[in-house]
């Protein structure tokens, strides 16, 4: 659910927007991670979710030809489909510690499907025989891996995960199988979210698009001036931004506000950071383009003012359970 957060600052009362993107980063590991692949050999026993690999292949085994397919699912109930996409990148890596295949590399003409999953799945107990179905609507036809170990890079899933924000209860990740499923000796072996090397997981990288209104500030000509008047008289006026409406909220206090350029902008949290919540930054400036970005560790973090320009920036705090705020800051010359 979305709720409208207003924030109260001194400025001008004439309105323009700012846009920005907010980019949110799944890469779960063994315990939240859901992946595994499915076997045509072993039909009635699953594949337990709990293995390093999920190999996508069509093979024989035993003088039989078999095939493999994978399933992977990332947990996107905290966004929704009004929270305008803009761009969903996949990467899928390699997996260089397979201990279960005859071969140790990505082999033959191994195009692939990416397709949506549309039934419920459960990575300990799937089977081939009871298999999710998926759907070909806007399916990704990837081609035959450049080298034998290739890692699947910022694959464009964008209208698939819209796909899967427009109609939750059809979507259940994706699937991964071979474009020709007839002809054997062609694989690619990946990695699961079980996989020792965190770096190796699946991920799912999220860009959507953010508006503020920010009333006074019509071009980046006219911001100086304005913010001269807001910094010496000014009135009340309201920024609008979007917030997910999450049970714990980040509370942080930024100081000094405003500051002087070269010296170190202070972010203090009001309430006790939890170690489990990887939180990030990103600071735009005011026609939405980011300035500087990075992770927050400590429960107050000091930033240097050296590279900013006087001028207003807007300061978006969020975390890996899709918390967020957004703070507006101004630098001025010392």
């Amino acid at each position: 659910m979305i709720k409208k957060l207003y924030i109260l600052f001194v400025i001008l009362l004439t309105s323009s927007l700012s846009i920005f993107s907010q980019t949110y980063t799944l890469q779960p590991g063994a315990e939240e991670g859901k992946d595994c692949e499915i076997w045509s050999y072993s039909q009635s026993s699953a594949q337990r979710g709990d293995t390093q690999s999920m190999n996508v292949y069509t093979w024989t085994y035993n003088g039989i030809k078999t095939t493999k397919r994978a399933l992977i699912e990332f947990d996107l109930s905290t966004f929704s489909s009004d929270m305008n996409l803009l761009k969903a990148s996949l990467s899928l890596y390699y997996n260089p510690d397979d201990p279960y295949e005859s071969v140790e590399e990505h082999s033959g003409e191994n195009e692939i499907f990416i397709e949506r999953v549309s039934d419920a799945w459960e990575e300990n107990t799937v089977l081939w025989n009871n298999q999710p179905s998926t759907t070909s609507e806007n399916r990704i036809e990837f081609s035959k891996s450049k080298n034998a170990r290739q890692n699947y890079l910022d694959i464009d899933v964008t209208q698939l995960v819209q796909n899967m924000l427009d109609d939750p209860e059809n979507s259940h990740g994706f699937m991964v199988k071979m474009q020709n499923e007839e002809d054997p000796y062609r694989m690619i072996i990946l990695a699961t979210s079980d996989h020792p090397e965190s770096s190796y997981h699946p991920k799912l990288v999220l860009e959507f698009k953010k508006t503020i209104a920010i009333p006074g500030i019509e071009d980046l000509d006219d911001m100086t001036k304005q913010e001269q008047q807001y910094l010496q008289e000014g009135q009340e006026g309201p920024i609008e931004i979007e917030e997910q409406d999450q049970d714990d909220t980040i509370e942080i206090i930024i100081f000094p506000n405003p500051i002087i350029r070269g010296r170190n902008l202070v972010i203090a949290f009001q309430s006790p950071v939890r170690q489990t919540n990887d939180i990030s930054y990103n600071l735009y400036d005011a026609l939405g383009r980011k300035i500087l970005s990075g992770k927050i560790k400590y429960q107050r973090e000091e930033l240097s003012s050296d590279l900013l320009e006087s001028g207003m920036y807007f300061l978006n705090v969020y975390d890996n359970k899709g918390n967020e705020t957004t703070k507006k800051i101004v630098v001025v010359q010392g």
